[in-house]
């Protein structure tokens, strides 16, 4: 079996460090692994956690950290670490995840099935507290539900395998610098691999989960994070397709939804449920015209993030 490598960024998340370190030492895994864990905090606890498990840690635990602040610099240097173990694939996961035991051979599985050179597998979310009815109704955290093997454009790093070769094709940073504080920079990683004529599919039973804190399950925090989405969306779509017939699909892609948006508010009624995912998708529009405007907000340097 080929040796994988499972790539970790993590910063000042020491609990969630050692709970998906803990998960993957118990996932249905005959092959050869490697975890690459890169700290990306000031205080290096991502790093201790580290040292504490190495010595009998089940899979060889490769750990480092990251002076250079910045999601998309823990991103790289993880990649290139990884790259450089002589590995066939590289999976990812976020240090607020934890993957079922099943999560690793699901993604090789549909790989082997597919030739796929990217597979992505859902993110399920695990609510800290009960959430309101209508954030469970509206399905905000909900994964997509893409048939097992499905052909699917990827564009979150939250839970995928990548064929270490075309990960090396992007060069030493696959994940563009100049994003890391707009977010997007998955997003871009995977526009850049589907020019390259990357082929993705989609592992249904490869599931993570995500923890989901309080904070987050506001409508305040859903409409922000909701906003960034559409002004990424475009403003990463413009970094990898230029020209005149880009810029007018994109135009009218946002056109359609603002269109769409409008129906779906003037239908919304009295309802709670119908009203949040009525703003929560007018707050997607906005974003998108957003990024047309080029009005870029530093998410990723603010209090509380989304």
């Amino acid at each position: 079996m080929s040796r994988v490598a499972v790539c970790i960024c993590t910063c000042g998340r020491p609990a969630g460090l050692r709970r998906i370190l803990d998960a993957l030492s118990r996932i249905d895994h005959d092959g050869d692994l490697v975890v690459v864990v890169v700290d990306n905090h000031p205080d290096r606890s991502g790093l201790a956690v580290c040292a504490e498990l190495s010595g009998a840690y089940r899979w060889q635990l490769l750990a480092a950290h990251e002076p250079a602040r910045g999601i998309s610099q823990a991103r790289n240097r993880a990649m290139n670490l990884a790259l450089e173990q002589d590995v066939a694939f590289i999976a990812c996961l976020d240090d607020d995840e934890w993957p079922e035991p099943r999560w690793l051979s699901e993604l090789l599985r549909v790989q082997a099935a597919t030739g796929a050179d990217a597979v992505g597998g859902p993110v399920c979310p695990s609510f800290v507290e009960a959430p309101p009815a209508w954030v469970e109704e509206g399905g905000y955290f909900d994964p997509p539900n893409s048939a097992d093997g499905a052909p699917v454009r990827l564009t979150a790093t939250g839970n995928f395998l990548v064929r270490a070769t075309r990960a090396a094709e992007l060069g030493p940073e696959p994940f563009d610098t100049g994003l890391s504080a707009l977010g997007g920079e998955d997003t871009h990683f995977f526009h850049r691999l589907h020019r390259r004529g990357c082929k993705m599919a989609w592992a249904r039973h490869a599931v993570a989960y995500e923890e989901i804190a309080p904070g987050r399950v506001t409508m305040e925090w859903l409409k922000e994070r909701w906003r960034r989405y559409g002004s990424t969306a475009v403003h990463v779509d413009r970094m990898v397709y230029k020209g005149p017939a880009a810029a007018a699909r994109r135009l009218g892609r946002t056109a359609a939804y603002l269109g769409f948006v409008l129906t779906v508010v003037c239908l919304a009624g009295l309802g709670i449920g119908p009203r949040h995912r009525a703003w929560v998708r007018l707050s997607y529009g906005l974003g998108r015209i957003d990024g047309h405007r080029g009005r870029l907000k530093a998410y990723y340097q603010q209090p509380g993030r989304p």
